[in-house]
């Protein structure tokens, strides 16, 4: 997709409903890549030409205008509403129309215009529902509601996540490993309503920061962090269970509200064999793209989880193509500092501020990619 489609795109995106926004994205998320673009492309004509045509229209009834005094305009206006009132005839007596007859016609033009949009397959590709594998995700209001949302909400924290032990059906790899007994922890990163108030960044630390915010959004599609991170979340715990493993999920909904100490201590006491941090970030810089594991740079394996990451980015790369740009061992993320007596991973999958990582993001394809790639790393940790 060209940079003038993708800004084109991104407005007609911003000039959505959320409720509308949420329906487009399931729907190209559905399709072929190649017919993706057939749609996108038909979208932004039809979008351009509503949006200038009757910016056109505007500017030449301006421009006609333009050339009349106001004196006279007001004088002509005055005169003309003046005829009007003389002149006045009913609609009925002058063209014969009677009720029967504009019924028949408004049932006409509606017929018309079913038929084109049919034809044109604006309804299928907006406003048919597609079943989905993401199909919980919870669509949420725009960002200002969320801002005002997030000063009332209530601070209610859940901390019991349940495991589920009925897995929807994803395709197993032919090779996929068997992880009985194995017990894993997932971090959806982010949730849909930001939660401002502090939380130390570690218990050893003076600094501290908000418990748990909103995430990125997507350049070109407005897709949040939130949804990306719980979609591949769900789906690496059905793929999870189905070889064998128990799994525990921090969060299985975007309107959850669970700071991030509180998801590292879901970790700790479930006694997880390994801590599975999803995220999507965003960079100052749209050229920076890739895939980057942190890990936490205290605990009882720091000695240990740098090589780990490093094997884990690898067998993304190989998996997705996705290139593996390093593992940084770190103190700033709170949910590896309090996880940091279990073996804990945070992936950046891609960074959605970069639209070519965000292209493959938002794909089931991409995120069965990073699935099947996790599943293969927890072998490490079968005994």
């Amino acid at each position: 997709m060209d940079s003038k489609l993708h800004e084109r795109f991104g407005e007609l995106i911003n000039s959505l409903s959320p409720e509308k926004r949420q329906e487009l994205y399931s729907s190209l998320r559905a399709m072929e890549p190649s017919k993706r673009e057939e749609v996108i492309a038909s979208l932004v004509n039809r979008y351009e030409t509503m949006k200038y045509g009757k910016q056109n229209q505007k500017d030449t009834a301006n421009s006609n205008n333009a050339n009349v005094s106001p004196i006279a305009y007001n004088n002509q206006s005055k005169q003309l509403q003046s005829e009007a009132k003389v002149t006045k005839i009913p609609v009925r007596r002058r063209f014969g129309i009677g009720p029967g007859m504009i019924i028949l016609i408004v049932i006409v033009v509606l017929a018309i215009a079913s038929v084109v949009l049919w034809k044109t397959g604006v309804i299928d590709s907006l406003f048919e529902k597609v079943v989905t594998y993401s199909e919980s995700t919870t669509v949420m209001s725009d960002s200002s509601s969320l801002v005002d949302s997030s000063v009332t909400q209530s601070t209610t924290i859940e901390t019991t996540p349940t495991e589920t032990p009925t897995p929807t059906p994803v395709p197993l790899l032919s090779d996929a490993p068997d992880l009985t007994g194995l017990v894993v922890v997932i971090d959806p990163g982010h949730q849909a309503i930001s939660n401002y108030e502090r939380e130390p960044v570690a218990s050893w630390l003076s600094i501290d920061k908000p418990s748990c915010t909103s995430g990125a959004t997507g350049v070109v599609t407005g897709i949040h962090e939130y949804e990306i991170t719980l979609q591949t979340g769900l789906m690496l715990r059905d793929y999870l269970v189905q070889c064998g493993a128990t799994v525990v999920m921090t969060r299985t909904e975007n309107d959850a509200n669970v700071p991030n100490s509180a998801r590292a201590q879901v970790a700790v006491d479930n006694g997880a064999d390994v801590f599975i941090r999803l995220h999507a970030d965003a960079a100052n810089d749209s050229a920076t793209s890739g895939v980057r594991v942190y890990v936490p740079d205290s605990g009882e394996y720091s000695s240990s989880v740098v090589a780990w990451a490093d094997t884990l980015g690898e067998l993304i790369q190989t998996s997705s193509g996705m290139q593996f740009v390093g593992t940084r061992a770190t103190y700033d993320y709170t949910g590896l500092n309090y996880a940091n007596s279990v073996p804990s991973f945070q992936i950046c999958m891609g960074y959605l501020s970069n639209s070519d990582d965000e292209a493959l993001l938002v794909t089931e394809a991409y995120q069965y990619e990073v699935v099947t790639a996790i599943a293969q790393f927890c072998t490490t940790f079968v005994e």
